[in-house]
């Protein structure tokens, strides 16, 4: 269980921390089991100007399968308990977030030089599972804070790994290209985010790591079809 502090604009269902995607190696026959934990808030702005506050809880469950060396499958499925504050007046909800399932295929590898180094493609789709949220008068909530996209949302991405025990180094890039699919809802724009890693792991059974992330989003459009400032 990894507790981190963290709520996403894009989708609201969370991003990884410093765990870049693309770094599972995958062996044949893997299965992986994960529960993730997280908690965070966020504030953001309506259409009107209310500021309204989120607090998230969030639990995703995560199964990842490797049919081969190559290939690693895995399905998220994250459930999300909320407290949402607007005009001094708060409600709780408790929903699911949007449902992701990726395909991670690893393109490259030189496994036997000095320095070993890889390269990972992957593709995934997240589906709107998560329903439309609004604060206790009944107004949706903003595009960042609500649950998740009211969109299909294809993801792509690219990673680049390499390794000289004991360190190791990954950069990756994603893109999330929402396509909406639910009227009259508040959507997230096109999302660009990067990552990159480094690893020390001095014992087989202990290892340090820390990253930056960056992300580039754009502007999407209000429940009404105006532009989302």
């Amino acid at each position: 269980m990894i507790p981190a502090l963290l709520l996403c604009a894009v989708c609201a269902t969370a991003d990884p921390m410093v765990d870049a995607p693309g770094n599972e190696r995958a062996f044949a026959g893997r299965l992986r089991a994960t529960l993730d934990a997280r908690i965070g808030g966020a504030s953001a702005a309506d259409p009107d100007g209310t500021s309204v506050d989120v607090l998230d809880r969030r639990l995703e469950g995560t199964v990842a399968w490797a049919p081969s060396s190559t290939v690693l499958l895995s399905l998220g499925v994250p459930v999300l308990d909320r407290t949402i504050v607007a005009n001094e007046k708060d409600v709780e909800r408790a929903s699911l977030g949007d449902v992701e399932a990726r395909v991670q295929m690893e393109a490259w590898a030189e496994r036997y030089a000095s320095v070993r180094r890889r390269l990972v493609l992957f593709v995934g789709t997240k589906v709107p599972t998560a329903p439309l949220e609004t604060d206790a008068s009944g107004a949706l909530l903003p595009s960042v804070l609500q649950p998740g996209c009211s969109s299909i949302v294809p993801v792509l991405g690219v990673a680049y790994a390499a390794s000289r025990a004991p360190w190791s180094w990954m950069a990756s890039g994603t893109l999330l290209l929402p396509f909406v699919v639910r009227d009259r809802a508040p959507h997230p724009g096109d999302s660009l985010r990067a990552s990159l890693v480094g690893q020390w792991q001095p014992l087989r059974w202990l290892g340090a790591r820390g990253g930056v992330q960056g992300r580039l989003d754009g502007g999407g459009p209000l429940a009404d079809g105006g532009p989302d400032p």
